[in-house]
């Protein structure tokens, strides 16, 4: 603002992005891959910051900026 751009005006809805998939690729074609690609085994892991990443706009998403860090241990998030 204060270089004199407009703030952007569009609702933010803070989101976890998991996969990205065509916009016409319908839940057959979904599960068709998910079943030809074989079974996915267990994942296990233990988070130890969150990391919050802003979008420039482009196509198909990204270019990812990271913004901030966070840690998730209680005694150094004091």
């Amino acid at each position: 603002r204060q270089a004199g751009a407009e703030p952007d005006r569009r609702k933010f809805t803070p989101h976890v992005t998991l996969a990205r998939i065509r916009r016409e690729a319908g839940a057959p074609e979904v599960a068709s891959y998910l079943a030809g690609t074989g079974l996915f085994p267990p994942l296990s892991f233990t988070a130890d910051r969150v990391a919050l990443f802003s979008a420039r706009e482009s196509r198909g998403g990204g270019p990812y900026v990271g913004e901030a860090t966070y840690p998730l241990d209680a005694e150094r998030a004091r």
